[in-house]
């Protein structure tokens, strides 16, 4: 995280340059079990209904059955 404040002299703007600004949000979706973590599933972006669907409801071929 990068500072947003910082010093400058009175009546002045503060500018200044933020090194690697290039924000992205990485969202991480997993099934909890009580001992494990289970379907790890990173997406670039935020979540939203049909990713969260597609998570959902899609076949379990790497879940182990238990």
């Amino acid at each position: 995280m990068a500072k947003t404040t910082g010093w400058s002299l009175s009546g002045q703007r503060l500018i200044d340059h933020t090194p690697f600004g290039h924000w992205s949000t990485q969202t991480f979706i997993a099934a909890l079990r009580h001992d494990r973590l289970d379907a790890p599933w990173v997406i670039d972006g935020a979540m939203n209904r049909d990713l969260f669907d597609l998570y959902v409801n899609w076949p379990p071929l790497c879940i182990p059955a238990t």
